[in-house]
């Protein structure tokens, strides 16, 4: 029965590894986005969906939107909006009239994660398809 069993592990090299994973857990929590709505836009469901996963995790209010009949009128007023070059052609109407929404790509969103926190959205404003 004894050669069955797998010999045990060093003693310092889990209590390093326990370290190391409550390390990684205090990182990955930090909702640097809290506080934050966000629209998603895009006729692409399942854009949608990834992103929403990701700024679910980084704390953000995610509102997604994907049908072509959707209005901002019907939505909750988002402090900006993340869209792909797929976005519903209502929506894009809608927001091309309110300069006070800022309208960006994915890459502001990364760039959040890549920095800790929140950054501005001037180098990372997009333009809305027609």
């Amino acid at each position: 029965i004894n050669d069955c069993l797998l010999p045990s592990p060093p003693a310092t090299s889990t209590r390093l590894s326990n370290r190391v994973k409550d390390e990684d857990t205090n990182v990955s929590c930090r909702k640097i986005l809290s506080g934050l709505h966000v629209l998603i836009i895009s006729t692409d469901k399942f854009f949608t969906d990834d992103w929403q996963s990701v700024l679910d995790s980084l704390g953000a209010a995610v509102t997604k939107r994907t049908a072509a009949s959707a209005r901002l009128a019907q939505l909750r007023a988002p402090d900006v909006v993340v869209t792909d070059s797929k976005a519903p052609t209502a929506l894009c109407t809608d927001l091309s009239a309110r300069h006070d929404i800022p309208v960006v790509s994915t890459n502001w969103v990364i760039q959040c994660a890549v920095n800790n926190g929140r950054i501005a959205f001037n180098n990372f404003k997009c333009k809305l398809p027609n």
